[in-house]
């Protein structure tokens, strides 16, 4: 055992957010309760609810099940209405 300080959590990004409140919206779109989607998914209903408050981050082998199960497109998890393309793509500095 080493001496050294547990390592804090580390607090959800922006993004993390952003992609757990579209979480939610599609599936209430769906008009599905979290205990069919977690149904579907093979996880508890409790877990389900974690990933959408952002309490828990959701990795994106579950991303990707959460999108083929609501039938939307991947990148709906990531739109944001008030960011542009330039806000995402890492851009060379100019000279």
């Amino acid at each position: 055992m080493t001496g050294g300080k547990p390592r804090a959590a580390r607090a959800p990004s922006e993004m993390d957010l952003r992609v757990s409140a579209h979480l939610r919206a599609h599936r209430q779109a769906c008009s599905m309760t979290l205990v069919e989607l977690a149904g579907l998914l093979g996880i508890s209903h409790q877990q389900l609810q974690k990933y959408e408050t952002g309490m828990n981050r959701i990795s994106a082998g579950m991303l990707y099940e959460v999108a083929k199960r609501l039938d939307v497109p991947l990148a709906d998890f990531f739109a944001c209405e008030e960011a542009n393309e330039d806000d995402f793509v890492s851009q060379s500095p100019t000279t």
